[in-house]
């Protein structure tokens, strides 16, 4: 096995937050970054029988905040960290791991570490004056952040799935727990459901693994009749390991409105088995038209997107549904919320009718949003809600971009570099991790063939890696995908 030397690393800054332009810094020394993780303390009870203090378990106290050291020559003239400092606005520091050279181009690492949020606590000179030697000064800055993360190169894999029709979304639920007297370990991202479109003449399917997607099989009964797809799922916690599956129609039945269908399941004792009940939403012909359509804080606010452009809000784990009226101008395509009030609902049919609205009062009133520039005749298909203000979205075109202002402005985020590239396609999901890790599903034109996409930036959208799929048969290309981590993410999509 290789090991990682520190001639390995290079230093970046990223003085505008995650999203913007990096620099590289050059001339600086990291000794250690620090990332506590909370001390433990001994309860302990006396013995009156032994005479001794018995342990009977420990405590953890709240983790100390991230700290590092950067360490370097002082210039006569305040060189670019400095002067960023001086700002007093929170930076994020990138530390590469790369074997070969150039390394003067941010993506390329074998490994990395993102300290986010940094901000000056001790700005120290070293070497001041010296009596009897001509050493060099120095300068010191110590500062504390938000987060630590660890990123990694990424490797590619492909699973069958045990029913050959495309698939439209997947989630992931449960986990990471240790074993206890309540249960067993479950790792991150092992217990996971895909629905899937109707193949002619049958029912969609709901797939289910248990082993982190190595393998999948088909649950014990189909949520809606024969060939309707089922668009979007979610799953909240309702007690002990019994999670709630809700899945939506993304097929437009004449005689019946939009409809969910929920399913309590036992995650660990039977996760195949789904007893199905269905739920009836607004009018005739409504459908719930792409995977994002679901969206569940837990299970007293889960809210839904039409085909008409209506939304629906649940308080009860998706058995009643009331209009929000939001009467936005076409389809909801992904809806996202970071709390009980704050979210953003994007959408569309074509370009020029595209949806994109946000409320701050959970969805009693809903502010529409006017798209200028490049995307304001591209039709947005996925939006991920960073803060009160922060979104990111992505459309049609495959173009993603970010707002810092409740979109008043908006930054094109820069594409990954793709071998063979004809076009890129739709981007149709979008997952964060933290503000610097993005995870993104779509789909691309690679030599003339549709291929599915999946990039990942783990710099806040600046930067990019991508993967893409064998050629693609049905054109859906990537469909959905869910970030597990850094490091981990498992999408869904065509049947290629």
């Amino acid at each position: 096995m290789v090991n990682v030397s520190s001639a390995w690393n290079v230093l970046w800054v990223q003085p505008d937050g995650p999203g913007t332009a990096c620099e590289l810094l050059t001339c600086y020394a990291i000794d250690t970054i620090s990332n506590p993780k909370g001390t433990h303390t001994a309860q302990r009870c006396f013995n009156p029988i032994t005479g001794a203090y018995d342990m009977i378990g420990m405590t953890q106290d709240p983790a100390d905040l991230p700290s590092l050291t950067l360490d370097g020559l002082t210039p006569a003239a305040a060189d670019y960290l400095e002067k960023t400092l001086r700002k007093g606005c929170p930076l994020t520091f990138y530390v590469n791991s790369m074997e070969c050279n150039p390394k003067n181009a941010f993506l390329g690492w074998a490994r990395g570490k993102s300290f986010q949020g940094a901000l000056l606590e001790t700005d120290d000179e070293g070497s001041v004056m010296l009596r009897d030697s001509q050493e060099m000064m120095t300068q010191s800055f110590d500062c504390v952040g938000t987060r630590v993360s660890k990123y990694f190169a990424a490797e590619e894999y492909r699973r069958t799935l045990a029913h050959t029709a495309g698939a439209l979304d997947i989630v992931f639920l449960g986990g990471p727990t240790c074993l206890t007297d309540c249960g067993p370990n479950v790792e991150t991202c092992a217990i996971g459901y895909i629905t899937q479109v109707a193949l002619p003449a049958d029912a969609a399917r709901v797939l289910y693994t248990t082993n982190g997607g190595e393998t999948w099989a088909i649950t014990f009964t189909d949520p809606f009749p024969v060939d309707e797809d089922i668009g979007a799922i979610v799953a909240v916690p309702i007690s002990g390991n019994t999670w709630r599956l809700i899945v939506a129609n993304a097929t437009t039945a004449v005689a019946l409105p939009a409809r969910v269908a929920y399913a309590d399941v036992d995650i660990i004792a039977t996760p195949s088995l789904t007893i199905w009940t269905t739920a009836q939403i607004g009018a005739n012909t409504d459908f719930f038209p792409f995977n994002g359509s679901l969206f569940a804080l837990d299970q007293y606010h889960i809210w839904g997107g039409t085909d008409t452009g209506e939304i629906y809000f649940s308080p009860d784990a998706g058995v009643t549904w009331t209009a929000q009226g939001a009467g936005l101008a076409d389809m909801v395509r992904s809806i996202k919320f970071i709390d009980t009030k704050v979210g953003v609902a994007v959408g569309g049919t074509t370009g020029a009718s595209h949806v994109l609205a946000y409320t701050y009062d959970g969805g009693l009133t809903w502010n529409p949003v006017v798209f200028t520039g490049p995307g304001a005749t591209v039709m947005a298909n996925a939006v991920w809600v960073f803060s009160k203000r922060k979104w990111l979205v992505g459309f049609e075109n495959g173009t993603l971009y970010m707002t810092w202002d409740q979109g008043a402005n908006w930054t094109l985020l820069p594409q990954p570099a793709v071998a063979g590239l004809t076009a890129y396609g739709d981007v149709n999901d979008i997952e964060a991790v933290d503000e610097c890790t993005i995870w993104v599903a779509g789909e691309a034109t690679v030599s003339g063939n549709a291929v599915g996409l999946i990039r990942r930036s783990v710099n806040g959208g600046y930067n990019w890696e991508a993967w893409t799929t064998a050629t693609a048969a049905g054109g859906l290309g990537m469909q959905s995908i869910h970030a597990c981590n850094e490091n981990k993410a498992i999408a869904a999509g065509d049947t290629a």
